[in-house]
């Protein structure tokens, strides 16, 4: 007769692996499980390649801190451990991600708490492609483009969808049908890109950022950046400005700005 702990044990490790086989087959999803010290247990292919590891094997057993670049993996660490902290899920957050090579991306993330503390599940879907073939494509188009024109400014969502002929409740309702975030979420995007953008390419302040990207108040922009990068916008600026300086071609700069 099987020894009950032992059965439970195999049956763990084998809906591991059939989970993580399930989302092999997604590419564009990033799925993992992890213990209860925020270390990987499970993860998908896709998580490999975004990770810039060689195999699975590379990333159980480590928490994310000791995968991504500080301080990007430790946002992420913090994240979990504040899930496994509180017991509540975080659903649907948009964030920017940074993926091998410097090229960014789009994802909605999810993280929920397992049962008594033991681990965390996740997901991370990148945004898909906008659906041009919706009959409503056209008009929703249009007050895309009029909301991502006015994004450095106080923009309101009810006068955008007004000006196309749209409720605020069909504006939210076509925008998730056609590229799967809302109109706010949209705009968050098209702000932050801008300021990440700033902050990589110029020596502005974060204030006078801030307010070039339609943020008001300072403090908003700071916490809106961090919940979208993972990074302070200072935090953002400390790691591109490391980046470059261990580039030959940063170090050359870098000379010819001192010297």
């Amino acid at each position: 007769m099987t020894d009950r702990s032992t059965a439970w044990r195999d049956l763990a490790i084998v809906d591991l692996a059939t989970l993580e086989a399930v989302f092999d087959a997604v590419p564009d999803v990033v799925f993992f499980v992890k213990d209860a010290d925020a270390r990987y247990l499970a993860v998908n292919h896709t998580l490999v390649v975004r990770a810039g590891v060689a195999s699975k094997d590379a990333l159980r057993g480590r928490r994310a801190d000791e995968v991504f670049a500080a301080p990007l993996g430790r946002s992420y660490t913090e994240q979990d451990q504040q899930v496994l902290r509180t017991a509540r899920p975080v659903i649907d957050r948009l964030e920017l991600h940074h993926y091998p090579g410097g090229a960014q991306g789009w994802c909605l993330s999810s993280k929920f708490p397992l049962s008594h503390g033991r681990g965390v599940v996740g997901l991370s879907r990148d945004l898909r492609r906008p659906n041009d073939r919706h009959p409503e494509f056209v008009r929703l188009a249009a007050a895309i483009g009029d909301l991502e024109a006015a994004f450095d400014t106080a923009v309101r969502i009810t006068a955008i969808a007004r000006r196309r002929g749209l409720s605020v409740e069909r504006f939210e309702r076509l925008a998730r049908e056609v590229f799967g975030i809302s109109p706010r979420e949209l705009l968050v995007r098209r702000r932050i890109e801008r300021a990440a953008q700033l902050l990589r390419d110029s020596d502005e302040g974060v204030a006078a950022i801030a307010a070039a990207c339609g943020y008001a108040d300072h403090s908003a922009f700071a916490r809106q950046f961090k919940a979208t990068v993972g990074l302070t916008p200072s935090q953002f600026r400390g790691g591109v400005t490391a980046t470059r300086s261990r580039s030959p071609a940063g170090r050359r700069d870098r000379r010819s700005r001192s010297g």
